[in-house]
This record gives C-alpha cells, structure tokens and sequence, in this order.
C-alpha cells in the first residue's frame, strides 16, 4: 500500500472489502489508510465518516478514507478500522494484527 507521497505503508489487514494500513509521521502521529475494494465503500462509508475525522474516498481524488492519530491512539483506531472490515472478527484476531505497543 503507497500513498500520494509514494511513502509505503504497512498492511495490517487485507479483507474482500479492501485493506488496512498505517505509517508513522513526524513526531508522535500516525496515518491510517483504509482502501476499500468496489465492494466495499459503501459499508466502511457508514463507519469511517467525516464526523469521526476520517477524510473520504474522493479527496483529493484519492480513493482512500484516511485518520491521522497520535501513536497513543494508533491501536484503538487501528481496531476501529479492522472492524469496519470484519465484523465478525474476534478481538484476540484482531488484536494479533495490530503493531506492538510503541509502534
């Protein structure tokens, strides 16, 4: 997964409604991209809103949603997301797919 910046980002989590990744920033933030697949947009849309600070597949004509958190936050938000992208998983897969703590 690569963003505009041509920065690489890593893949958490792969599901028939797209992909998950993050990628560290300056200082203590992160980004966490979500593409969705054809299938997917519509039901992630319902999840990852502007509302929750998610930027939209379509901004700048990226066919993305798109957070940027604090590294304190990345785990949470990064289950958020892989959620959104199975609802059925359960919290011990989940938590196997997310960065050790500190990133």
């Amino acid at each position: 997964m690569v963003g505009p910046e041509g920065l690489e980002f890593t893949v958490v989590v792969s599901t028939r409604l797209g992909r998950v990744g993050y990628r560290m920033l300056r200082g203590s933030s992160c980004r966490i991209r979500v593409e969705p697949s054809s299938e997917g947009t519509l039901s992630l849309a319902k999840l990852l809103t502007r509302e929750r600070g998610w930027k939209q597949p379509g901004d700048q004509n990226q066919d993305r949603f798109s957070i940027v958190v604090s590294a304190e936050q990345l785990r949470a938000v990064l289950r958020f997301a892989i959620r959104a992208l199975n609802p059925q998983a359960t919290d011990q897969w989940i938590a196997r797919k997310l960065p050790r703590r500190g990133g």
